[in-house]
């Protein structure tokens, strides 16, 4: 079941742009109030552009961001929380954690939107590898039918 929704988590992914849009208006403000060259504005432009999106590719900035607002907004959770799992690789970043009073466990990602799933543990079969935990629906309706834990980073 759908406990929350944190769909303006992904608006993080646009913050490189918000970037690439300060440098169009400085340059805007440059050509228009001072007088520079089109052709040195633009080429400024696009090496301001670049080193931007190497940055945040490069540095996984947006999913770093993201993963930090994840944890805070799990830490509010007013739940018990064992077994936690964040993991923040190749493009995959969310929270997992069970809550053993209910035996629910809780799971917030990319592959639900950043929408935050509270299920019972008896409804999954679980299956292990040495880093991923896959998680698959038994029987019943559900929105989630499917999906996986990456254990990289463990916290307990």
């Amino acid at each position: 079941m759908k406990s929350k929704e944190y769909n303006y988590i992904k608006l993080c992914y646009l913050v490189k742009y918000v970037f690439i849009a300060i440098f169009v208006i400085r340059a805007l403000f440059l050509k228009i109030f001072y007088g520079k060259e089109m052709n040195d504005l633009i080429l400024g432009l696009i090496i301001w552009s670049v080193v931007i999106f190497y940055i945040f590719k490069g540095l996984s900035l947006e999913n770093s961001i993201i993963m930090r607002e994840l944890k805070r907004r799990m830490e509010k959770l007013p739940i018990p929380k064992e077994n936690s799992f964040n993991w923040n690789k190749k493009g995959e970043v969310g929270v997992f954690f069970t809550d053993p009073e209910k035996g629910t466990f809780w799971f917030c990602s990319n592959q639900t939107n950043y929408d935050l799933y509270v299920y019972p543990i008896m409804e999954f079969n679980i299956y292990e590898n040495n880093t991923t935990i896959f998680f698959e629906k038994i029987a019943g309706d559900c929105d989630l039918k499917k999906f996986k834990i990456l254990k990289l980073n463990t916290v307990y």
